[in-house]
């Protein structure tokens, strides 16, 4: 009797256990969801997601991993040493549906060609990354986000059966010129951008590397493979885009702004000592540079974000103008002059990018330190 109870116990758990495992009937899909960019600039690189959906189940889940909290302590200082977190979040697909609807954003859905037993291991990371000891990552924009996630989990769940695309290879392209293509409507966050970002984004990618946006993960997914057979079994648009379209203006922009004021510091760097008048305006100039070097500084030399560090930016956005101005002090300003210049030889040399901008920005800090250096 003993030994037949045994037998029973050990059936029911074998049961329970295959019953466990079995979590997703031979119906279900799983896809990865591409929304396109939005209007505001934390909305203008795009978002990614997974759904995984099982009508013989009653399994309708989008799995999100571009979720954040503001109200979390520090928020803002986190975000600026680099040491802020994201979470992975679920919800149902109407409810996330809703949202791109009411925004007016494109979600295409690519169902991916998997086995039932990869179906069932992607679905179990996915519910193991959900528990609340697991949902929380370290977020880098460029190395950990809601799209370097998707193929993070499809190399767990598939192991060497995903072999990624390397379309891109070759293609010359960088985080900093892939960031631009999102950023023809935002010239000023472009400006500010570029500003911020150091040597390292300049680097020549792989395609393994471009992950990190929506939009060139959805093109890699679609040229990637699983075993023999195409990752991607099909494409189709679920909502489309129903955006406005915007022309960006050339009379507001920093290009324009930085030449009138560049033509500005000529003109009353000719004038010398004889104009006073716009004594307010070149140390507003000069110390608002010099805010922005404390900010370069930082970001360079005490945060963790990897694409702040190497930023030659700061020999023109140079901290030492807070003293210059300060202590009057005429070496400073020249200092600063000549770092500036270096910064320009830098870019053309190629170490570091340079736009029209930042050279515009750089020269005009030229310009003004040499004309404090003459009331000195």
């Amino acid at each position: 009797m003993a030994l037949r109870l045994l037998f029973l116990s050990i059936s029911l758990v074998s049961t329970l256990v295959a019953s466990a495992q079995e979590s997703l009937s031979k119906v279900a899909q799983i896809s990865v969801l591409t929304c396109s960019e939005g209007p505001e600039l934390h909305a203008a690189f795009g978002h990614n997601a997974i759904h995984v959906y099982d009508p013989g189940k009653g399994i309708d889940e989008v799995y999100n991993y571009g979720t954040f909290d503001f109200g979390a302590p520090n928020f803002y200082v986190n975000f600026v040493k680099g040491k802020l977190d994201y979470f992975l979040s679920v919800t149902d697909y109407q409810t996330f549906s809703a949202y791109y609807a009411y925004v007016g954003r494109e979600v295409v859905r690519q169902t991916l060609n998997l086995t039932q037993e990869q179906k069932e291991e992607l679905y179990r990371l996915l519910v193991e990354n959900e528990q609340p000891e697991n949902r929380y990552y370290r977020y880098d924009f460029l190395k950990e986000n809601c799209a370097t996630k998707i193929p993070e989990l499809l190399a767990q769940s598939l192991g060497e059966n995903f072999k990624m695309s390397t379309v891109y290879d070759g293609h010359d392209l960088t985080y900093r010129s892939t960031l631009h293509e999102h950023l023809p409507l935002y010239s000023w966050n472009r400006f500010g951008i570029d500003i911020v970002l150091g040597a390292r984004v300049d680097q020549t990618l792989n395609t393994s590397s471009l992950v990190y946006l929506p939009k060139y993960l959805k093109s890699i997914l679609n040229t990637s493979t699983s075993g023999s057979r195409p990752l991607v079994q099909n494409t189709r648009i679920d909502l489309k885009k129903n955006l406005p379209q915007a022309t960006p203006s050339f009379w507001t922009s920093p290009r324009f702004v930085l030449l009138v004021l560049m033509i500005y510091s000529l003109l009353s760097l000719w004038l010398g000592k004889a104009k006073g008048v716009f004594k307010l305006l070149d140390h507003t100039i000069l110390l608002f540079a010099g805010f922005a070097g404390v900010l370069l500084t930082f970001l360079n030399f005490f945060a963790e974000h990897y694409a702040t560090a190497y930023n030659f930016s700061l020999f023109w956005a140079n901290p030492l103008l807070l003293a210059a101005i300060t202590l009057r002090n005429k070496t400073l300003f020249q200092s600063v002059s000549l770092l500036s210049l270096l910064f320009i030889l830098i870019g053309f040399l190629g170490i570091q990018y340079l736009s029209i901008e930042m050279a515009l920005a750089a020269l005009l800090i030229v310009a003004l330190s040499l004309k404090q250096t003459q009331k000195l």
